[in-house]
């Protein structure tokens, strides 16, 4: 029983070491995806097979990450409402769902790329 419960934990301890070395490698090839092709995170998420949400996520930890960088900067696009040209803060990488000033649900995605400083 005692064996049986130790080989589980060591596997659980295996598969969470394993996600998180998962995680780190998509991360990084986001960044050097995003060095050559400015993209939205609904890009992102078809090209890494991710769900946005993960992708929004990830986004939100390259650029905590990379700020300490010298060389390198997330640069963001803001995303911008196509009724009234409303712009949007670049303090968050998530994608409004409506303007609040018109309201309408007609939102041009913010974009993101890799620029050197």
């Amino acid at each position: 029983m005692l064996i049986q419960f130790k080989f589980q934990v060591e596997i659980i301890m295996f598969n969470i070491f394993y996600v998180k070395i998962s995680i780190a490698m998509v991360r990084e090839e986001i960044i050097s995806w995003l060095k050559d092709n400015p993209s939205t995170a609904v890009d992102l998420s078809k090209q890494f097979n991710r769900s946005q949400i993960g992708i929004e996520e990830d986004l939100d930890h390259i650029r905590t990450s990379i700020r300490d960088n010298p060389s390198i900067i997330l640069a963001i696009r803001p995303a911008m409402c196509l009724m009234c040209e409303y712009i949007f803060s670049t303090d968050r990488t998530k994608a409004p769902t409506k303007c609040p000033e018109c309201h309408a649900e007609k939102i041009r995605l913010p974009s993101f790329v890799i620029q050197d400083k």
